[in-house]
């Protein structure tokens, strides 16, 4: 992601005790959407829709977070970037998971890496958020469990 514009590696600090404790980094957690580790990464907070309508720049994004979590997490099966088809983009027809970005890894270990890594960064302007989705419901397209 660093070679989208607009990020910032700076994520966000955990304030301390002034001489107990150190400032910490955290990884900004989705309320309700605790699942435990999978293979399965979801970002948020990283695109708009209007960002995917063009299809060269569609291509391009998916291309750029490949490669950004294969650099902080390892080995990347898929991505996948929900979006309307160009010709519905005035459609009222509800898309699932719209607005956020699924990564499948070739390992747990990887898409934990990944999250740590990515999960509190911000991109223009937005912090983004990062969460596991189970892979149950990935296979199933069930994108907004």
């Amino acid at each position: 992601l660093n070679s989208l514009p607009g990020l910032n590696k700076g994520g966000l600090l955990a304030q301390g005790i002034p001489g107990l404790l150190p400032l910490i980094p955290i990884t900004p957690i989705i309320p309700g959407q605790n699942v435990g580790p999978s293979r399965i990464l979801v970002l948020q907070n990283i695109i708009k829709e209007a960002d995917l309508a063009d299809n060269s720049e569609y291509e391009d994004v998916k291309a750029d977070i490949k490669e950004e979590c294969e650099r902080m997490g390892g080995p990347v099966k898929e991505v996948l970037i929900p979006r309307k088809e160009p010709q519905m983009q005035e459609s009222a027809v509800a898309v699932q998971g719209l607005g956020k970005v699924f990564i499948e890894f070739e390992t747990q270990e990887g898409a934990n890496k990944a999250r740590l890594s990515l999960g509190g960064r911000k991109f223009n302007g937005r912090v983004v958020l990062s969460r596991f989705l189970s892979e149950e419901h990935y296979k199933k397209g069930l994108l907004d469990a």
